[in-house]
């Protein structure tokens, strides 16, 4: 739910009250401005605006200046998902974490690229215009040249990825950032041929729990990832398909990917276009 009256800065804050309150249980005026670096007395006008929007969310805690969540609190401005508390406090960056709690992480971003071979990789994206890369790959180790036209970047679980047409095999290919040696702007190349058929193509990919779990066992999978529905589906890039997959850790072949290592299982894979179920 929102406010379109508000201000999108005004509605951001009252949103991080509410995400505060709902999920800390706990707020003050320094951690609201902790989180939102706004005079106190601002700090103080926006209390006093959620109170009168959320009347039912916000209390005085007893003998102090702290307020906590009404025994009728329930998201009004936000959709109690963890997910948006957790973007809130930075819970996933390390660089940005404003919690006092500990956090611990098993999955860090292992992309290496330097900032001059960057700037020429946006520059190209934004410009439309296309760059020579010194790549390596695991099918050519060898250092080569690439003359590609990128067009995006993908954010794939611990890596980033462009996507972009390449020169040499004539098609739409992703590039791991970490595996690109060295970028310069390309003096001569074949613009793309066609449109990125893969990249545009929506698709719907449905996970369900793995098949070879108990009805007992996979209650507790949909409970978990379905929020106690039948299946996940996800609206996804034809060609984003496989990262999700591995990102969901889903069994594409449930006879032989098994629990407990696998629980999830993509439904119905033969639906999907080929290209979607082509790991990179």
């Amino acid at each position: 739910m929102t406010d379109s009256s508000l201000p999108a800065a005004s509605h951001d804050r009252l949103c991080g009250i509410e995400l505060l309150l709902l999920w800390e249980g706990r707020l003050t005026s320094a951690r609201y401005r902790e989180m939102f670096p706004v005079h106190i007395t601002q700090a103080s006008r926006d209390f006093r605006a959620y109170r009168e929007m959320a009347p039912d969310n916000i209390q005085r805690a007893w003998g102090t200046k702290a307020y906590t969540p009404g025994p009728f609190a329930k998201p009004l401005l936000t959709r109690g998902l963890f997910a948006e508390y957790a973007h809130l406090v930075g819970l996933a960056n390390p660089d940005r974490r404003l919690t006092s709690i500990a956090v611990e992480d098993i999955a860090p971003a292992h992309t290496q690229i330097k900032p001059e071979h960057f700037r020429l990789l946006h520059q190209a994206m934004a410009q439309s215009t296309g760059v020579q890369l010194a790549y390596v790959s695991l099918s050519n180790p060898q250092q080569h040249a690439r003359v590609i036209f990128p067009h995006a970047l993908i954010h794939a679980g611990t890596r980033w990825h462009v996507r972009a047409w390449c020169t040499l095999r004539q098609g739409y290919r992703d590039f791991n950032l970490s595996r690109i040696r060295g970028v310069e702007e390309a003096d001569q190349a074949v613009p793309p041929q066609g449109r990125d058929e893969a990249w545009e193509l929506i698709v719907p990919l449905r996970l369900i729990a793995h098949t070879s779990l108990s009805a007992a066992q996979q209650r507790i999978v949909k409970e978990e990832f379905f929020q106690g529905t039948s299946a996940l589906v996800l609206q996804c890039r034809a060609v984003l398909v496989p990262y999700m997959i591995q990102a969901y850790r889903a069994a594409v072949d449930p006879a032989l990917q098994l629990p407990p290592q696998y629980l999830l299982q993509v439904d119905q894979p033969a639906r999907l276009p080929p290209s979607a179920l082509e790991m990179r």
